[in-house]
């Protein structure tokens, strides 16, 4: 799957997130030898990190601290953002509605930062590590060294738990030289299933307790597809869809739950062999799961990734599907 640039506004997000610092003129200065000089204006700082590793190690801090502050110098300046991408902003209603976008970002930095403070806790939490961040493109309207990637998941663990913090759609200007931020991060418990068994478990547990968001966390992330499949079949891409939508989970587990009568009687497991995934590279792979009980019969789809810094991991890619025996 190509990156998923359509679902941006015809410039970065970043652009359309960047903020609006209206420079003031300067006070007129009087002839009187008792007029204070005026003082000096404040030095801009510059905005970002110099390399992708400085960018997570700095939205962490952050993200640790609770503070705003710290991320929005992560954020590219107005400035910066109209040099770089000047033919972006022809007008002044357009720069207009930048600045109006940018307000309304960094007003949802502290309520993300909170948010994300609820998680876990973040100073006892150790980073696995990175990934994402595969290159996009250059968009419209901007100097051909500004490249907008892909989103960065940073991995944390704490005892058992596994969590996750997205950096969304990082950027890079001046010519290679700094890395900002697009937005606010998002935070949130990952499952880490580093085998078919967890998956397995993972999908029982969740189907069970009725918790249809346990499905969505098992779901194989759209920033893998994209980094695996060029042209994925059309039966994939509509799986995922599926996953994605709550009402959607929500029917399936009421369906398991009619269909398969937890508590009634033993489930007994079967893994098909595993076979590449159309249109895929072969770090993608899945099997069939089929789960016989007493009162019906289960049956998923399990993928397994191989690569990045977590290593292997399975995820679904489409709902279970339950059916009741035939009286």
């Amino acid at each position: 799957m190509k990156p998923c640039l359509s679902f941006c506004p015809p410039v970065l997000l970043l652009l359309c997130l960047a903020g609006c610092e209206q420079r003031q003129p300067a006070p007129t200065e009087t002839a009187s030898a008792t007029t204070t000089a005026p003082a000096e204006a404040p030095q801009k700082v510059a905005p970002g990190a110099s390399s992708l590793d400085e960018l997570v190690a700095r939205a962490e801090g952050a993200i640790r601290t609770v503070s705003a502050q710290d991320y929005e110098q992560l954020m590219a300046h107005e400035t910066d953002i109209v040099g770089a991408c000047g033919e972006a902003f022809p007008g002044q209603a357009e720069r207009v509605a930048l600045a109006r976008r940018y307000m309304s970002a960094k007003a949802k930095i502290p309520e993300a930062l909170k948010a994300c403070s609820e998680v876990t806790d973040w100073g006892s939490a150790v980073r696995l590590g990175y990934e994402g961040g595969e290159q996009g493109a250059t968009p419209p309207g901007c100097k051909p060294d500004i490249k907008r990637y892909m989103d960065v998941h940073v991995f944390y663990q704490l005892e058992d738990a596994t969590y996750r913090v997205i950096l969304r759609n990082p950027v890079q200007m001046n010519e290679g030289k700094t890395w900002v931020v697009d937005r606010e991060p998002e935070c949130s418990r990952f499952v880490l299933a580093k085998n078919r068994e967890l998956l397995h478990e993972g999908v029982l547990a969740s189907l069970k307790a009725n918790k249809d968001e346990g499905l969505a966390r098992l779901s194989l992330p759209n920033r893998l597809v994209e980094a695996s499949c060029a042209e994925p079949e059309l039966a994939f891409r509509q799986g995922l869809m599926r996953l994605a939508r709550g009402p959607a989970r929500i029917r399936t587990v009421r369906e398991c739950a009619e269909a398969m009568k937890w508590g009634e009687g033993e489930l007994v497991a079967s893994f098909s062999e595993e076979q590449r995934v159309p249109g895929c590279a072969e770090n993608l792979t899945r099997a069939q799961v089929q789960v016989v009980g007493e009162q019906g019969t289960l049956s998923y789809e399990a993928y397994r990734f191989k690569g990045g810094e977590l290593g292997e991991r399975w995820h679904l890619a489409s709902l279970p599907l339950c059916k009741a025996n035939a009286k």
